[in-house]
């Protein structure tokens, strides 16, 4: 039976959900289907990874989608890092290690990297048509991959409880390139604003977000002997598709603006 509630983002409220669980229940103005994939992928991630919080079942309420999780209780990665600015570097390599860990798993997920960002492409309402042309054959030229993919991977989605890490919000995961990932991530640290902080500390959190940014990305790379060069041939697909998302006027501008520079670059 459905709780008091306990968070919510971009996509959804979250709520108790009896002993031990969340219900997950999307907003109302969201597409149709966004749910079940959502649940799938964690299953995915939950049996091959045993990082996920457990998948319980789909549910309906009010006539809104849910799903019901295993409940985390811990403190996100985000939180520690502001609250305990002077452990940052174990606080990043935990960061780091944690995607590393995930893309050393290949699986097959609901959607393949590529699938997705061409959709996401193609469906992106700020883009012209020239432009969804060149950034679609500019990704056919991109490696293909196998890896888990979070593809929101980010301290925010990262919670720590009785010593254990989880990774929580799988709504995006699929098979692909883990460089895709990695760029993700860094333009999700670069451009946008990190959900759940208070209006006050985000404003405070911009050189703070580049400090994670670097340090995270030095050791990923030492951790996996990436190439940064083959992280950032992602960066202006992964861009581009982000612009289909629901994320703010501020951020779709400068996600606009680094598209349309790049696409004169290449």
């Amino acid at each position: 039976m459905k709780g008091k509630l306990i968070g919510q983002g971009y996509t959804a409220e979250i709520f108790e959900w009896g002993t031990g669980k969340i219900l997950k229940l999307y907003r109302r103005e969201l597409p149709d289907g966004m749910c079940a994939p959502e649940f799938e992928t964690t299953r995915a991630a939950y049996e091959a990874l045993k990082i996920a919080p457990e998948p319980y079942e789909t549910v309906s309420i009010d006539g809104r989608p849910g799903a019901v999780y295993e409940r985390v209780n811990g403190v996100t990665l985000l939180k520690l890092m502001l609250l305990k600015l002077w452990r940052s570097d174990m606080y990043c390599k935990m960061f780091a290690e944690c995607h590393a860990s995930i893309h050393k798993v290949a699986h097959t997920m609901a959607e393949t990297l590529k699938q997705k960002l061409r959709r996401d492409i193609e469906n992106a309402p700020r883009l012209t048509a020239r432009e969804k042309r060149f950034v679609l054959e500019y990704l056919e030229a991109l490696p293909d991959g196998a890896a888990v993919c979070h593809f929101d991977f980010h301290p925010g989605n990262i919670m720590i409880s009785k010593g254990r890490l989880y990774v929580i919000d799988w709504m995006t995961a699929c098979a692909g390139d883990p460089p895709a990932d990695v760029a993700r991530t860094l333009l999700i640290l670069g451009y946008s604003e990190i959900p759940g902080l208070p209006v006050f500390i985000s404003r405070l959190t911009g050189k703070l977000k580049r400090d994670i940014s670097g340090r995270y990305l030095r050791e990923y790379i030492k951790l996996t002997g990436a190439d940064p060069a083959d992280i950032k041939k992602w960066e202006l697909p992964v861009a581009a598709a982000r612009l289909h998302e629901w994320i703010p006027e501020e951020e779709s501008d400068k996600l606009l603006a680094l598209v349309r520079r790049e696409c004169k670059c290449q």
